[in-house]
Protein backbone atom coordinates (compact mmCIF):
# COMPACT_ATOMS: atom_id res chain seq x y z
CA UNK A 1 0.00 0.00 0.00
CA UNK A 2 1.30 3.14 -1.01
CA UNK A 3 1.18 5.58 1.99
CA UNK A 4 2.60 9.43 1.88
CA UNK A 5 1.95 12.05 4.85
CA UNK A 6 1.46 15.81 4.30
CA UNK A 7 3.76 17.98 3.09
CA UNK A 8 3.68 20.72 5.00
CA UNK A 9 3.39 24.07 4.12
CA UNK A 10 1.53 24.11 0.67
CA UNK A 11 4.94 25.30 -0.86
CA UNK A 12 5.44 21.82 -1.91
CA UNK A 13 9.33 21.90 -3.06
CA UNK A 14 10.39 24.49 -0.80
CA UNK A 15 9.25 22.23 2.65
CA UNK A 16 10.39 18.93 0.57
CA UNK A 17 13.82 20.67 1.25
CA UNK A 18 13.51 19.94 4.99
CA UNK A 19 13.00 16.39 4.83
CA UNK A 20 16.40 15.34 4.67
CA UNK A 21 17.81 17.36 7.55
CA UNK A 22 14.81 15.96 9.92
CA UNK A 23 14.92 12.55 9.23
CA UNK A 24 17.15 11.59 11.94
CA UNK A 25 15.27 13.21 14.60
CA UNK A 26 12.10 11.24 13.63
CA UNK A 27 13.74 8.19 12.75
CA UNK A 28 15.36 8.26 16.03
CA UNK A 29 12.57 8.41 18.07
CA UNK A 30 10.78 6.05 15.68
CA UNK A 31 13.60 3.29 15.97
CA UNK A 32 13.37 3.62 20.12
CA UNK A 33 10.50 1.73 20.41
CA UNK A 34 10.47 -1.31 22.04
CA UNK A 35 9.70 -4.32 19.98
CA UNK A 36 7.67 -5.66 22.89
CA UNK A 37 3.59 -4.53 22.54
CA UNK A 38 3.50 -3.48 19.13
CA UNK A 39 2.24 0.12 18.50
CA UNK A 40 1.90 0.60 14.62
CA UNK A 41 4.26 2.70 12.88
CA UNK A 42 2.08 5.61 11.42
CA UNK A 43 2.71 7.05 8.34
CA UNK A 44 3.16 10.37 10.26
CA UNK A 45 6.61 8.74 11.58
CA UNK A 46 8.42 9.54 8.77
CA UNK A 47 10.66 12.27 7.93
CA UNK A 48 8.23 14.25 5.68
CA UNK A 49 5.63 14.43 8.06
CA UNK A 50 8.18 16.07 10.84
CA UNK A 51 7.93 19.09 8.47
CA UNK A 52 4.07 19.38 9.21
CA UNK A 53 2.64 22.33 10.72
CA UNK A 54 3.09 26.20 9.40
CA UNK A 55 1.90 29.01 11.05
CA UNK A 56 -0.15 29.16 14.60
CA UNK A 57 0.11 31.40 17.51
CA UNK A 58 -0.78 34.62 17.80
CA UNK A 59 1.16 37.83 17.28
CA UNK A 60 -0.30 41.69 17.67
CA UNK A 61 -0.39 43.40 13.78
CA UNK A 62 -0.21 46.92 12.85
CA UNK A 63 2.00 49.96 11.74
CA UNK A 64 5.77 49.24 12.09
CA UNK A 65 7.29 51.78 15.30
CA UNK A 66 10.46 52.16 12.95
CA UNK A 67 9.49 51.85 9.41
CA UNK A 68 6.03 52.99 9.60
CA UNK A 69 5.54 49.85 6.72
CA UNK A 70 2.49 47.61 7.90
CA UNK A 71 3.56 44.95 5.52
CA UNK A 72 7.03 44.64 7.23
CA UNK A 73 5.42 44.89 11.20
CA UNK A 74 2.37 42.24 9.43
CA UNK A 75 5.16 39.89 8.53
CA UNK A 76 7.18 40.56 11.83
CA UNK A 77 3.99 38.82 13.50
CA UNK A 78 3.37 36.07 11.22
CA UNK A 79 7.00 35.23 11.85
CA UNK A 80 6.14 35.58 15.36
CA UNK A 81 3.40 32.77 14.86
CA UNK A 82 4.84 30.77 12.53
CA UNK A 83 7.77 30.24 15.20
CA UNK A 84 5.70 29.79 17.99
CA UNK A 85 4.15 26.65 16.44
CA UNK A 86 7.67 25.21 15.63
CA UNK A 87 8.52 25.51 19.50
CA UNK A 88 4.73 24.39 20.60
CA UNK A 89 4.36 21.43 17.76
CA UNK A 90 7.29 20.66 15.53
CA UNK A 91 9.98 21.63 17.82
CA UNK A 92 11.94 19.35 15.48
CA UNK A 93 11.85 21.90 12.66
CA UNK A 94 13.49 25.18 14.82
CA UNK A 95 16.13 22.97 16.44
CA UNK A 96 17.21 21.63 12.80
CA UNK A 97 16.74 24.02 10.45
CA UNK A 98 17.21 27.46 12.70
CA UNK A 99 18.49 26.58 16.13
CA UNK A 100 17.56 29.11 17.90
CA UNK A 101 13.65 30.67 17.95
CA UNK A 102 15.52 34.15 17.36
CA UNK A 103 16.93 33.20 14.20
CA UNK A 104 13.46 31.46 13.02
CA UNK A 105 12.16 35.10 13.40
CA UNK A 106 14.44 36.54 11.89
CA UNK A 107 14.05 34.03 8.79
CA UNK A 108 10.70 33.69 8.17
CA UNK A 109 9.95 37.24 8.19
CA UNK A 110 12.56 37.09 5.40
CA UNK A 111 10.81 34.21 3.09
CA UNK A 112 7.64 36.34 4.25
CA UNK A 113 8.95 39.73 2.74
CA UNK A 114 9.92 37.37 -0.13
CA UNK A 115 6.95 36.20 -0.94
CA UNK A 116 4.98 39.53 -0.76
CA UNK A 117 7.04 41.00 -3.19
CA UNK A 118 6.94 38.11 -5.46
CA UNK A 119 5.71 38.69 -9.05
CA UNK A 120 2.08 37.58 -9.11
CA UNK A 121 1.91 36.94 -5.32
CA UNK A 122 -1.42 36.64 -4.24
CA UNK A 123 -0.17 38.15 -0.35
CA UNK A 124 -2.00 40.94 1.08
CA UNK A 125 -2.15 42.41 4.31
CA UNK A 126 -6.10 41.31 4.94
CA UNK A 127 -5.10 37.76 4.18
CA UNK A 128 -1.95 37.48 6.45
CA UNK A 129 -3.96 39.57 9.62
CA UNK A 130 -6.95 37.03 9.18
CA UNK A 131 -4.60 34.13 9.19
CA UNK A 132 -2.12 34.83 11.91
CA UNK A 133 -6.16 35.04 14.24
CA UNK A 134 -7.64 31.97 12.95
CA UNK A 135 -4.32 30.24 13.76
CA UNK A 136 -4.40 31.81 17.22
CA UNK A 137 -7.03 29.24 18.70
CA UNK A 138 -5.75 25.98 16.36
CA UNK A 139 -4.41 23.06 17.62
CA UNK A 140 -0.81 21.25 16.92
CA UNK A 141 -3.20 18.43 15.22
CA UNK A 142 -5.38 21.35 13.06
CA UNK A 143 -1.63 23.08 12.38
CA UNK A 144 -0.38 20.11 10.90
CA UNK A 145 -3.58 18.54 8.84
CA UNK A 146 -5.85 21.15 9.02
CA UNK A 147 -8.62 22.56 7.46
CA UNK A 148 -6.74 25.63 7.32
CA UNK A 149 -8.46 28.83 6.74
CA UNK A 150 -8.79 30.23 2.86
CA UNK A 151 -6.62 33.13 4.28
CA UNK A 152 -3.80 31.46 4.93
CA UNK A 153 -3.67 29.75 1.34
CA UNK A 154 -3.57 32.49 -0.94
CA UNK A 155 -3.49 32.12 -4.67
CA UNK A 156 -1.75 33.79 -7.19
CA UNK A 157 -2.41 34.90 -10.92
CA UNK A 158 0.60 32.93 -12.44
CA UNK A 159 -0.96 30.94 -14.83
CA UNK A 160 0.61 26.65 -15.38
CA UNK A 161 4.09 26.41 -16.08
CA UNK A 162 5.15 30.27 -15.29
CA UNK A 163 8.24 30.43 -13.72
CA UNK A 164 7.72 30.68 -9.61
CA UNK A 165 9.87 30.22 -6.28
CA UNK A 166 6.31 30.53 -3.87
CA UNK A 167 3.08 28.40 -4.24
CA UNK A 168 1.39 31.88 -3.29
CA UNK A 169 2.41 33.26 -6.72
CA UNK A 170 0.47 30.41 -8.54
CA UNK A 171 -3.38 30.16 -9.22
CA UNK A 172 -3.34 26.40 -8.37
CA UNK A 173 -1.29 27.83 -5.24
CA UNK A 174 0.95 25.36 -6.25
CA UNK A 175 4.79 25.64 -6.90
CA UNK A 176 6.70 22.43 -8.15
CA UNK A 177 10.13 23.10 -7.40
CA UNK A 178 12.59 19.99 -8.60
CA UNK A 179 15.61 21.18 -7.09
CA UNK A 180 17.02 24.51 -6.44
CA UNK A 181 14.61 27.41 -5.13
CA UNK A 182 12.85 28.09 -8.76
CA UNK A 183 10.09 25.40 -10.09
CA UNK A 184 7.27 25.85 -12.00
CA UNK A 185 3.43 26.33 -11.24
CA UNK A 186 1.85 23.35 -11.54
CA UNK A 187 -2.00 21.71 -10.95
CA UNK A 188 -3.66 22.34 -7.80
CA UNK A 189 -2.98 20.33 -4.66
CA UNK A 190 -5.66 17.21 -4.52
CA UNK A 191 -8.83 17.36 -2.35
CA UNK A 192 -9.61 15.30 0.61
CA UNK A 193 -10.94 12.25 -1.09
CA UNK A 194 -9.19 12.42 -5.11
CA UNK A 195 -7.03 10.23 -6.63
CA UNK A 196 -3.04 10.94 -5.72
CA UNK A 197 -0.18 9.06 -6.53
CA UNK A 198 2.40 11.07 -3.74
CA UNK A 199 3.16 14.27 -2.35
CA UNK A 200 -0.10 15.45 -4.31
CA UNK A 201 -2.93 16.40 -1.80
CA UNK A 202 -3.56 19.32 0.15
CA UNK A 203 -1.13 20.35 2.84
CA UNK A 204 -2.09 18.49 5.87
CA UNK A 205 -3.70 15.15 3.95
CA UNK A 206 -1.90 12.04 3.37
CA UNK A 207 -1.91 9.47 0.20
CA UNK A 208 -2.95 6.28 0.98
CA UNK A 209 -3.94 3.52 -1.27
CA UNK A 210 -4.05 6.42 -4.13
CA UNK A 211 -6.46 8.17 -1.97
CA UNK A 212 -6.08 11.70 -0.42
CA UNK A 213 -6.89 11.14 3.38
CA UNK A 214 -7.33 12.78 6.28
CA UNK A 215 -5.37 12.07 9.63
CA UNK A 216 -7.32 10.23 12.61
CA UNK A 217 -7.00 12.06 15.83
CA UNK A 218 -5.99 10.64 19.42
CA UNK A 219 -8.25 8.68 20.28
CA UNK A 220 -9.91 7.75 17.07
CA UNK A 221 -10.06 4.79 15.10
CA UNK A 222 -6.84 4.09 13.04
CA UNK A 223 -6.37 1.34 10.40
CA UNK A 224 -3.67 1.11 7.02
CA UNK A 225 -6.14 3.15 5.21
CA UNK A 226 -6.42 5.57 8.50
CA UNK A 227 -3.39 6.94 9.39
CA UNK A 228 -3.04 9.06 12.84
CA UNK A 229 -1.83 12.17 13.15
CA UNK A 230 1.83 13.39 13.31
CA UNK A 231 1.45 13.38 17.40
CA UNK A 232 0.16 9.87 17.74
CA UNK A 233 0.78 6.61 16.52
CA UNK A 234 -1.72 3.11 15.87
CA UNK A 235 -2.05 0.94 18.59
CA UNK A 236 -4.83 -1.95 18.29
CA UNK A 237 -7.04 -0.25 16.14
CA UNK A 238 -6.58 3.38 17.99
CA UNK A 239 -4.86 6.44 17.78
CA UNK A 240 -2.38 6.63 21.13
CA UNK A 241 -0.63 9.65 22.08
CA UNK A 242 2.97 9.21 21.50
CA UNK A 243 5.30 9.16 24.74
CA UNK A 244 6.78 12.69 25.44
CA UNK A 245 9.64 13.38 28.09
CA UNK A 246 9.81 11.57 30.78
CA UNK A 247 7.34 9.16 29.62
CA UNK A 248 7.81 5.26 28.98
CA UNK A 249 9.01 4.30 25.55
CA UNK A 250 9.03 0.58 26.02
CA UNK A 251 5.79 0.12 24.13
CA UNK A 252 5.41 3.86 22.30
CA UNK A 253 7.48 5.48 20.50
CA UNK A 254 8.84 8.91 21.59
CA UNK A 255 6.92 12.03 20.14
CA UNK A 256 9.52 13.11 17.37
CA UNK A 257 8.22 16.31 16.58
CA UNK A 258 8.79 17.58 19.61
CA UNK A 259 12.48 16.29 19.17
CA UNK A 260 12.39 13.57 21.97
CA UNK A 261 14.03 10.03 21.19
CA UNK A 262 14.42 7.05 23.55
CA UNK A 263 16.86 6.31 26.08
CA UNK A 264 17.68 2.84 25.45
CA UNK A 265 19.07 2.24 29.01
CA UNK A 266 15.98 3.34 30.77
CA UNK A 267 13.72 3.06 28.30
CA UNK A 268 12.20 6.67 28.93
CA UNK A 269 11.68 9.62 26.37
CA UNK A 270 14.80 12.41 26.63
CA UNK A 271 15.15 15.45 24.51
CA UNK A 272 17.19 14.45 21.42
CA UNK A 273 20.81 15.11 21.61
CA UNK A 274 21.89 17.47 18.73
CA UNK A 275 25.06 17.42 17.14
CA UNK A 276 26.84 21.02 17.20
CA UNK A 277 29.37 23.23 14.82
CA UNK A 278 32.06 20.99 13.77
CA UNK A 279 30.55 18.19 15.52
CA UNK A 280 29.77 14.41 13.75
CA UNK A 281 26.24 14.14 12.36
CA UNK A 282 23.82 11.89 10.12
CA UNK A 283 23.03 10.84 12.94
CA UNK A 284 22.47 12.81 15.11
CA UNK A 285 20.97 16.03 13.29
CA UNK A 286 22.86 19.42 13.22
CA UNK A 287 21.59 21.97 15.53
CA UNK A 288 20.70 24.67 12.92
CA UNK A 289 23.87 23.52 10.43
CA UNK A 290 24.21 21.63 7.81
CA UNK A 291 25.32 18.11 8.18
CA UNK A 292 28.63 17.81 5.00
CA UNK A 293 28.61 14.07 4.16
CA UNK A 294 32.38 12.89 4.84
CA UNK A 295 32.26 10.84 1.49
CA UNK A 296 29.82 10.48 -1.43
CA UNK A 297 28.86 7.05 -0.72
CA UNK A 298 26.63 8.06 3.03
CA UNK A 299 25.25 10.25 4.78
CA UNK A 300 27.69 10.42 8.04
CA UNK A 301 29.75 13.78 8.23
CA UNK A 302 29.90 16.93 9.82
CA UNK A 303 28.17 19.87 10.94
CA UNK A 304 28.96 22.95 9.20
CA UNK A 305 27.72 26.10 9.94
CA UNK A 306 25.08 27.74 7.14
CA UNK A 307 26.70 31.00 5.56
CA UNK A 308 25.41 34.22 6.93
CA UNK A 309 23.43 36.97 4.30
CA UNK A 310 26.19 38.34 2.62
CA UNK A 311 28.88 35.94 2.72
CA UNK A 312 30.65 34.41 -0.24
CA UNK A 313 28.95 31.02 -1.14
CA UNK A 314 29.74 28.25 -3.74
CA UNK A 315 27.37 25.10 -5.49
CA UNK A 316 27.38 23.26 -1.82
CA UNK A 317 24.90 26.28 -1.22
CA UNK A 318 24.77 26.06 2.99
CA UNK A 319 23.35 29.59 3.05
CA UNK A 320 20.50 30.50 5.88
CA UNK A 321 17.01 29.49 5.64
CA UNK A 322 15.19 31.79 2.66
CA UNK A 323 18.52 32.92 1.04
CA UNK A 324 20.72 31.08 -1.96
CA UNK A 325 23.33 31.16 -3.37
CA UNK A 326 23.27 33.94 -5.81
CA UNK A 327 26.26 35.70 -7.86
CA UNK A 328 28.72 33.38 -5.42
CA UNK A 329 26.88 35.10 -2.55
CA UNK A 330 24.17 34.68 0.23
CA UNK A 331 21.10 36.00 -0.77
CA UNK A 332 17.84 36.21 0.42
CA UNK A 333 15.83 34.83 -2.27
CA UNK A 334 13.61 36.75 -4.70
CA UNK A 335 11.63 35.22 -6.51
CA UNK A 336 12.47 37.54 -9.42
CA UNK A 337 15.37 35.48 -10.64
CA UNK A 338 13.54 32.87 -11.48
CA UNK A 339 12.86 32.73 -15.51
CA UNK A 340 11.24 30.50 -17.82
CA UNK A 341 12.99 28.60 -20.33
Amino acid sequence: MSVVGPDGIGDTARMRLLAPAVLAVVASAVACSSSGETASPSPADSAVDAVTGDADGGGEVGGDAETGDPKDSTCTALAQAECKTFEECNRAILEVQYGTIENCRARRKINCLGSAAAPGSGWSLANVEACIKSKATQTCMQSAHGPHAPECTPTGSLEMGAPCGFGIQCKSGNCVVASGACGTCGSPAKALGETCSGFECVSGLFCVASKCTAAAGTGEACAPDKPCWIGATCVAGTCVAKAKKGESCATLPCDGRLAFSCDETSKVCVDFTFAKTGEACGPPSCKGDICRPTSDAGTAGTCVARLPDGAACDASNICQQAAVCSGSKCTPFDATICKGG
